[in-house]
C-alpha cells in the first residue's frame, strides 16, 4: 500500500544509472505488490510447514524493498542538489518522513534475520514453539508494520518518497534537454 501510486520510473531514460536504479526501484516495489499473496497462498493451499519459511522470505523482501527505495530516494536527492534543484532541502532533516525512512531498513533487517533463523529452525525440527513464533511474528507484525511503522509513521514516509519521485521526474526533464 505504501507504494501505490508511486512512479520512480518518472524519471525517463535519459538519466544514467539514476534511470537504471529507478527501474530496479520500481521492480521491487511491483513485486511486493504481488510475491506476499502468493507466499501466503502457498502455504494455505499447499503446505503449511512453509509457513515459517515464506515468512522468512517476506520479511526479506520486505528488507531489500526498504532498503532499495531508501538508496534511490537518496540517489534523487544526491543527483537533484547536484544539479541544482531549489525544490530540494539542502538538509536532509528537513526532508519530510526522511529520518523515518531511513529507520525502516536497519529495522527490517533485524526482524528479517531473526525471522529466518528461527523460522529455519523450526522448519528443521529444530525448535518446536510453533505456537509462541506465530504469537512472536503475528504480533511484531501488527503492532510494529501495521500499526507503528506503516501506520502512524507510513504518511510522512509516503511524503518523502513521493517527494522523491516528483524531483525525480524534474530531473528526468532537465537530463533530456
Amino acid at each position: 500500500m505504501l507504494f501505490s501510486g508511486l512512479m520512480p520510473l518518472a524519471i525517463g531514460r535519459r538519466a544514467g544509472s539514476l534511470s537504471r536504479f529507478a527501474l530496479t526501484t520500481e521492480t521491487i516495489m511491483r513485486i511486493m505488490a504481488v510475491v506476499p499473496c502468493g507466499l501466503v497462498l502457498a502455504i494455505t493451499l499447499v503446505e503449511p510447514r512453509w509457513w515459517p519459511v515464506n515468512s522468512a522470505i517476506g520479511q526479506i523482501l520486505t528488507w531489500l524493498a526498504n532498503a532499495v527505495t531508501l538508496a534511490y530516494v537518496r540517489a534523487v536527492i544526491a543527483r537533484s542538489r547536484r544539479l541544482g534543484l531549489t525544490t530540494v532541502p539542502e538538509d536532509d532533516s528537513k526532508i519530510t518522513g526522511l529520518a523515518a525512512f531511513t529507520q525502516w531498513s536497519p529495522t527490517s533487517m533485524f526482524y528479517a534475520v531473526a525471522v529466518l533463523s528461527v523460522g529455519t529452525l523450526l522448519y528443521l525440527g529444530l525448535l518446536h514453539d510453533v505456537y509462541v513464533y506465530a504469537l512472536a511474528v503475528t504480533s511484531t507484525n501488527v503492532i510494529l508494520f501495521y500499526v507503528i511503522k506503516c501506520g502512524l509513521g507510513g504518511p510522512l514516509v509516503r511524503v518523502a518518497i513521493v517527494r522523491a519521485c516528483l524531483t525525480a521526474e524534474r530531473i528526468g526533464r532537465l537530463s533530456s534537454r
